[in-house]
Order: C-alpha cells, then structure tokens, then sequence
C-alpha cells in the first residue's frame, strides 16, 4: 500500500507545474521564478526549506498561463532557506530545491508586501512585431506610390520634332507675308515717283 501511494504522489506531481528558480538568492535583489505545463491559474508560494505543510512565508498574486515567469524581490533575509512551491488548479505542488538566501548590503525591501511583476507575456511581443511590420508595410506601400509618381512624371510626352517643325513653317510663312508687304510698299513708292517725275517734266 505505501509502495502505491508513493507511485501515485510520484504521478500527481509528474502531471503538476514545474517551478525553476535562479541557482542562488540575493536579499533585496529580483530574480526570475519561471514555470512550466501549468494549468489554469497558477500559485506561487515562499516557504521555509524542508516544511511543505508549514504557513508560506510569502505568496504572489495568482498567474496564469501554461508558463511563464514572475519577477520578484527577494524580500527575505539573508540567511535563511528556503524552497519555492507551485500548484494549478490540478491541485497538486511542486518544489524548488532548497536556496539559502545571500546577504547584500541593501535591506530596504525586508518587512514589506512583496514586491514582483509578471514578466512581459510573448503576446505583447507578438503585438509589437505585428505594429512593427503594418509600419514597414506602410513605408514600402509609401515609397511604392513615390516611384509611381515619378515614372509618370518622367513618361509625360514632350513637344514633338514634328511639332516643333510645324510651328518653324508656320513663322516662316508669316515672314514670307511681311517680305511680300513690304516688297508691294516699295514697289507703290516708285510708281509715284515715277509719276512725280512725269508731271514735272511736262
């Protein structure tokens, strides 16, 4: 009977969320507390090392997701052990190793509510990703409509030789005209002269 009922602990916890912790605890200092194959709502306790059953020393808001991570600040004092214990809403637990919490030299934190955030989600990666492509796509789209512009502007036709040759024929026709009105000027001119000439002679 003790052999099944250790078996079946032994499934539980393999059907329950993993928890990792960083190698080492610094007092006062954030590390990332990560977990895998959650299910449902996942919850995060700080408990003294080797005392599953003992009250947490500290618990963080309820997380979600199949994994993710929780940043939190080591507000422990330096010196003491202790593991970290996950559970979903399977309703088993799982623990960390057991970590003795490093000094430092920075005790602000020691005494107050914990402090933490849940890491950035990849969704809000994604979002950004997704934001980052619709603006290259309206770049290129903008640059696309640029160079429209410009291939119509440089394929817009120019006066034509045959144009330009029509308009030379037609000045030189006017000129033609005002070399003919002057040539009938001066021809009218000598005829009264010519008729001056006569009346004086007579």
């Amino acid at each position: 009977m003790k052999f099944i009922a250790a078996t079946s602990a032994l499934l539980a916890s393999a059907l329950a969320a993993k928890i990792t912790s960083p190698p080492q605890l610094t007092q006062c200092r954030n590390i990332a507390i990560k977990w895998t194959e959650g299910e449902g709502d996942i919850y995060i306790t700080v408990i003294p090392a080797g005392e599953a059953s003992s009250e947490p020393i500290e618990a963080f808001p309820p997380q979600h997701g199949e994994s993710g991570s929780y940043n939190w600040k080591v507000n422990v004092p330096g010196g003491q052990e202790i593991s970290l214990a996950v559970n979903d809403e399977s309703g088993d637990v799982n623990y960390s190793s057991e970590l003795t919490v490093r000094d430092s030299d920075d005790s602000d934190c020691l005494g107050e509510d914990v402090q933490g955030q849940a890491a950035e989600s990849d969704d809000s990666n994604n979002d950004d990703e997704d934001q980052s492509s619709s603006s290259s796509s309206e770049s290129s789209s903008s640059s696309s409509t640029s160079s429209s512009s410009s291939s119509s502007s440089s394929s817009t036709p120019s006066s034509s030789p045959s144009d330009n040759t029509g308009a030379d024929s037609d000045n030189n026709a006017q000129n033609d005209d005002d070399s003919g009105a002057v040539s009938h000027v001066f021809a009218g001119s000598m005829v009264a002269a010519a008729s001056l000439a006569g009346a004086l002679l007579i």
